[in-house]
């Protein structure tokens, strides 16, 4: 083959190679669609995150205002408690008592343990509050002092005021036979949290009870 010809052929392979379209694979959209199919995925998933962050801030708002409310400061409780009862507006409230004999045993009790072993539970009604509105008044003004001194919950009695299912405030008795609790805070003894539940109670737990008051 002179050089020539050599020359021409490789002009035609040269032109073939060019001729034949790349192989090389590039990425296509899916089939049937659009930069708005895309764009409508992206506007789903920030409205799914939105709609997330929105109902977890709502629950922990439902969580700091029940919580708030059934552990209020006793101050603050015991402030509302007796605006209701200025007001007169007692109809709905409700008094709940859980009574252990206070020589039922010498181990210290928690409330759970109060409410399971009761001898006694009583709910007192707001028609039956009225009538001894005048405790009621009492309790609600009380001057109370803070416990500082070292102590522990030894419970025989625990009593709720509830203002329909919500809770005004809880009183547990005792801390220390010198000290009550009060929405879980300690504070010295005052008759008034033993007077307050005397007329509800049967006559032989009122009178054992009656014995722990000051003399």
């Amino acid at each position: 083959m002179d050089s020539r010809s050599k020359v021409k052929n490789h002009l035609l392979l040269s032109a073939d190679v060019t001729a034949v379209p790349s192989m090389r694979k590039t990425k296509r959209p899916l089939k049937g669609t659009t930069p708005a199919y895309y764009g409508g995925i992206i506007v789903m998933s920030l409205r799914k995150r939105i709609i997330l962050g929105v109902s977890i801030l709502a629950l922990l708002v439902i969580v700091i205002v029940f919580s708030g409310e059934t552990n209020m400061r006793p101050e603050r409780a015991l402030s509302n408690f007796a605006n209701k009862v200025e007001k007169g507006n007692i109809d709905n409230i409700s008094l709940t008592i859980y009574y252990v004999y206070p020589s039922f045993t010498t181990f210290p009790l928690k409330v759970d343990d109060v409410i399971r072993t009761r001898d006694y539970e009583i709910v007192v009604s707001g028609k039956e509050l009225r009538e001894h509105i005048d405790l009621l008044k009492r309790i609600s003004g009380v001057n109370l002092i803070p416990y500082n001194d070292e102590s522990y919950l030894e419970a025989r009695i625990y009593y709720i005021f509830k203002s329909g299912n919500r809770k005004i405030f809880d009183v547990t008795m005792w801390g220390s036979w010198e000290s009550v609790f009060i929405n879980g805070a300690e504070f010295y003894m005052n008759d008034i949290f033993i007077d307050v539940i005397i007329p509800f109670l049967p006559e032989r737990a009122a009178e054992i009870l009656s014995r722990y008051k000051e003399p």
